[in-house]
């Protein structure tokens, strides 16, 4: 047997990486994205849900409070490998002013 089939290297990765979000913006909640693959479904956790929500399934819903907050996605329940995804939610800027005063 080949050295490469006694190695079982899993390699997994989260995409985008980086999101940025204006508070008041409406629409689908974004998605995270796993590639690789393994045995075991995948854990989300936000670092602050007050910034944004992540659900069972790697949906991203912003929340209230602008800031910044990190998502990490857990191999499994295991936690014996993460990735992490920044967070951006900031306050919706409002054009050059024409209509507004």
């Amino acid at each position: 047997m080949s050295i490469r089939n006694k190695l079982k290297i899993d390699y997994w990765d989260v995409s985008p990486r980086t999101i940025k979000m204006t508070r008041n913006s409406w629409g689908p909640p974004v998605q995270l994205t796993i590639h690789g693959s393994f045995s075991e479904s995948p854990e989300f956790e936000s670092s602050d849900s007050d910034v944004v929500w992540v659900d069972s399934s790697g949906y991203l819903y912003p929340g209230y409070k602008t800031g910044k907050a990190v998502i990490t996605v857990f191999d499994s329940w295991r936690r014996r490998s993460a990735r992490y995804v920044q967070f951006e939610l900031a306050e919706q800027e409002y054009g050059s002013g024409y209509g507004y005063w």
